[in-house]
Order: structure tokens, then sequence, then C-alpha cells
């Protein structure tokens, strides 16, 4: 009899053609992602480090001061003694008045000696809410970075302004910046940075980034903030093995100064600044002679 006319050739035919059980290609499945597992590039670990939530769950922010009403300045500025009728600390602001973001005001220029209008020194105010008992539980950092490229891997080659702004310095803890603090949010903690050099002297934006003169154009000034100490990427040796001091220590290279450290946890903020350099024949330069 003809395959055909056989129910046991129907039955060998149809398992011949048919697809596999689900418990079969489920079986198939696990053991192909077994071989591709076996088989992939492992990513090293080496320099991960891990974090838990709570070794720094408060990101460091950049904040400005608002300009408020007459009315609610006087109702912060009223003694709360002799006229607690008119005084209200629930507006007061909480940060004190600096340059505020954005485009910076002036006719600034590209002049071989020097530009007479100079930024006054200005301050920048950034927060962190993170505390250990009444004081912070970290120091804030910051760096000048001048028309820094967004693709870089070398933020450090961007670093500008260096007498002005010390790359990678400490801030300065303000616990009492204001002498009635906003009950309308919480107190997070203060840091200062100063933007001028030593004595208050202003800033020749456009001839004074460490002695350099920009071109002429827009320029974009950032002002970077985190919570911990710049990336220090370790030195690698020939076969790219980190080296290793007398103690076993990895030997760490110079900081990546516009890098954070996100491998100890490190969180950023960036305040951004606009200006222009002029020619110095434009109606408003106040270049100075040479040497002046």
């Amino acid at each position: 009899m003809s395959p055909e006319g056989n129910p046991g050739g129907r039955r060998e035919r149809h398992a011949a053609g048919a697809r596999p059980s689900p418990r079969r290609a489920r079986v198939a499945t696990r053991t192909w992602l077994l071989a591709v597992a076996t088989s992939a590039c492992i990513i090293p670990d080496r320099g991960i480090r891990a974090e838990s939530d709570d070794d720094n769950p408060g990101a460091v922010r950049v904040v400005e001061w608002i300009p408020i009403v007459p009315e609610l300045v006087e109702a912060c500025e009223a003694d709360p003694l002799q006229e607690p009728e008119l005084f209200d600390p629930l507006g007061c602001p909480q940060v004190p008045e600096a340059l505020p973001q954005g485009r910076i005001e002036g006719t600034f220029c590209s002049c071989p000696g020097g530009d007479g209008n100079a930024l006054p020194e200005f301050e920048l105010y950034a927060e962190d809410p993170d505390r250990r008992g009444n004081g912070p539980a970290d120091t804030l950092y910051a760096v000048a970075l001048l028309d820094l490229d967004p693709g870089t891997d070398a933020p450090q080659n961007f670093v500008a302004y260096p007498e002005h702004l010390t790359p990678g310095g400490a801030g300065e803890y303000l616990p009492n910046a204001v002498s009635y603090p906003s009950l309308g949010r919480e107190d997070n903690g203060l840091w200062r940075f100063r933007f001028g050099k030593d004595g208050g002297q202003g800033v020749d934006l456009c001839n004074d980034d460490n002695g350099q003169t920009l071109a002429l154009g827009l320029h974009d000034l950032q002002i970077m903030v985190t919570d911990r100490p710049f990336f220090r990427p370790p030195r690698l040796d020939a076969d790219g093995e980190p080296v290793l001091d007398g103690a076993g220590r990895p030997v760490l290279l110079s900081p990546q100064y516009g890098m954070p450290d996100l491998g100890i946890g490190a969180t950023w903020s960036v305040a951004n600044y606009v200006f222009e350099c002029h020619d110095s024949s434009m109606s408003g330069c106040a270049c100075l002679e040479e040497g002046q």
C-alpha cells in the first residue's frame, strides 16, 4: 500500500513537515541564547564602583535670585517684635542678588592692550540638600568652561578664566546667607562662588582668558558646579592595565575639569552666560594701550 493510503504513512509525513511543539521551541530558544551568551564579549568591570541611593541622594542645583515686589521685601525686613502685623517671611528671598544667567549686557571688545569695559566681579550660588548633622554632607566645586563643544570627550580643554575662578576650586558655604530665610521652601544649604580676580577686580571677558584675546563674535561661558571632585582617570600601562603605586593604589592623572565623577555618584548643575566680543574700532569700546 502506498504511503498516501497508509494512516501510519500520513502520520510520518505530518511529523516531517510540522512545526515543533511549543515545549521543543522553548528548549531550542534557551539553547540558542545560552550559546550567544557564552560567545559574547564581556564588558570589563574595572574601575566601576557601585553606590547605593543613600550615598548621594540630593542633587546639586545652581540657584538664582528672583526679583520680588516691594511689599514682600517690606514684610521680610519688618521687625517681628516691633511690627508683628507686617512681618511675613513666607515669601522672603533665600538667594542673594547676583548676575542673572543669559546674555551679559555690555560693550566688550577684543583689544590688543585690554578692554577698559570690564565685567564687575559677580557671584554664583548653588545648593545641595545633603546634610551631615547641622552641616553640609558634600563640598561643592566649580569650573568655568568657554565655548564648550557638547560632543567632546575632553572638556578639560575648554577650561577658561583660571585666574577668575580656580578650576575645581571649592565654594564658600553660607549657613546664614540671608537674615530671614524663606519659610516657603526648605533651606538646602547655600554655597557661593566668586568670579573675578583677587581684590574684587572685574573680568576683561574678551582679553583675559588666561591672557588670551578671544575671537570676535558670540561666546558661551558655562560655570559647572558639582558635589564631588572632578574625575581623575587612572594611568594605564602598555597593556591597558592601571599603574599602581607602592601601596597598591591606582596612580591617577590630572583632573578632567568639566567631567563630573559619575563613578562616585557625582551630580552637577550648570549656569550659562552669553557675551559678545566686538571689534576694537566699534563705538563704545574702551581699548587700553598695550602695557597700560
